[in-house]
């Protein structure tokens, strides 16, 4: 509840989960060969049949709707979890690894066969626009938030594919159309990224393999804040928290400079996070 004692509890699959989403009341997490489980209280789970194999690796809500991303280009769409929907963009070299809802749309995020990053846009969760392409970056994480400015503005996270890329954040007002930044700061590979606020206003956070966090009220500008954890894979924002994990480690931020870690997940490799109640 704090986001600084965890407690494993029964997911009820040996399959590894890699993505989670708060909507409609309730958790809900996916993960390899078409895992999908929901929750009330995260505590109790119920395996839902989404119908594939596909691994699944991320998940957002928005407009009444669930919708899921995964390998080879697949995206579902489900209001409850119990009946899904495919998606009708479908590049099977493609593998999306992050998805977002804001602005009465879904982006979702990732790469074409380890050579660029794909970004894609939906007003439902169904149809499907492709937009351009960078090459050598890998895209990772999408999250969607208003900056310092009171514009709404989605966020992404990139990693090089070849030595003489460095990571990149991606930034758009509108879902269309795209800016590439080099924050520089950090000499690891950037992981998940959210939007909360601390004191000062709205802050944008992005977690890295290296002891450290990125944070930008704008969007545009980053600075890098040291961190006692590393390999944090995913961040998420709720009740005053910033809350990121990892392969074995959590931490806490209620502004997001200032890092405490977290107990009872040194056995665990955490790949996705997610506020509700």
């Amino acid at each position: 509840s704090d986001g600084l004692t965890w407690k494993p509890q029964n997911s009820g699959t040996l399959n590894t989960l890699n993505g989670a989403v708060f909507g409609n009341g309730e958790l809900m997490v996916v993960g390899q060969l078409g895992t999908s489980l929901t929750s009330p209280d995260a505590k109790t789970w119920t395996t839902n049949n989404t119908g594939t194999t596909v691994h699944l690796n991320g998940v957002a809500y928005g407009n009444n709707t669930f919708v899921v991303v995964g390998d080879t280009g697949l995206t579902l769409t489900t209001a409850t979890g119990s009946t899904w929907g495919i998606g009708r963009f479908r590049v099977a070299t493609t593998s999306f690894t992050g998805v977002a809802y804001g602005n009465n749309n879904y982006v979702a995020v990732g790469g074409v066969q380890g050579s660029s990053e794909t970004v894609v846009t939906s007003t439902n969760g169904t149809y499907w626009v492709h937009l351009g392409a960078l090459t050598n970056i890998a895209l990772f994480a999408v999250t969607f938030g208003t900056n310092s400015f009171g514009n709404p503005l989605f966020v992404a996270t990139g990693n090089p594919l070849s030595n003489n890329v460095t990571p990149a954040i991606l930034i758009s007002g509108d879902a269309f159309n795209w800016s590439t930044l080099y924050p520089g700061g950090t000499g690891g590979l950037l992981g998940g990224v959210t939007c909360g606020s601390n004191q000062s206003g709205p802050l944008f956070v992005v977690v890295s393999s290296f002891a450290d966090v990125l944070t930008s009220a704008d969007g545009t500008n980053w600075t890098t804040h040291a961190t006692s954890q590393a390999h944090m894979n995913a961040v998420t924002y709720g009740n005053g928290r910033f809350v990121a994990v990892g392969q074995g480690a959590a931490q806490v931020s209620t502004d997001g400079i200032n890092w405490t870690a977290g107990t009872g997940v040194s056995a665990s490799i955490l790949t996705g996070a997610a506020y509700g109640n």
